[in-house]
């Protein structure tokens, strides 16, 4: 989560490549102008909601998505998410949800936080290499993996896909 260039924090999307979609060591190349990432992070005014044990983290990601212009709120846990989805007045149009947390992770929290707000877009974040788990979340809806620390550029550009991709249909 800085400004400079992290190695691997190119985001993993659903149906990105053809055969395993998760390499096993979860490197990818970092964004580059060639690909047509912006010289400028892309913005927005939404309303996202960040899931994370870590204080740091928390804070460190408000920081950036607040500097894009969005509104934010933060749980500590899958628990507290699943609470404020279902409690908060306002629209919540992203999760940015980590995958390992004490009380409740993001594998069991991201259904309940689909359920209790269906359309809502969710990004998996973890410092752990994307794996079978990472890969069910993406199968089951999640907009895209982020491996930690991530670069601005990733987290703003993946923010501004997820909020800007039509809904999944269910077949």
């Amino acid at each position: 989560m800085s400004d400079e260039p992290a190695e691997g924090s190119r985001a993993i999307r659903p149906g990105e490549h053809r055969g395993p979609t998760l390499p096993p060591d979860g490197r990818r190349s970092e964004p580059s102008r060639q690909e047509g990432w912006p010289v400028e992070p892309p913005r927005g005014t939404e309303t996202i909601l960040i899931v994370d044990d870590d204080p740091a983290v928390i804070n460190v990601t408000r920081s950036i998505v607040e500097r894009l212009g969005y509104t934010t709120l933060t749980a500590h846990n899958g628990r507290q998410a699943v609470e404020i989805v279902r409690t908060f007045d306002g629209d919540i149009h992203l999760v940015i949800l980590d995958l390992m947390m004490p009380v409740m992770d993001g594998t069991e929290a991201f259904p309940l936080l689909v359920e209790a707000r269906p359309g809502v877009k969710v990004l998996i974040i973890s410092s752990w290499a994307p794996d079978a788990t990472a890969q069910a979340l993406l199968d089951a809806g999640a907009a895209a993996f982020i491996p930690k620390p991530f670069h601005v550029v990733t987290l703003a550009v993946e923010i501004r896909r997820a909020l800007d991709a039509r809904p999944k249909t269910t077949s």
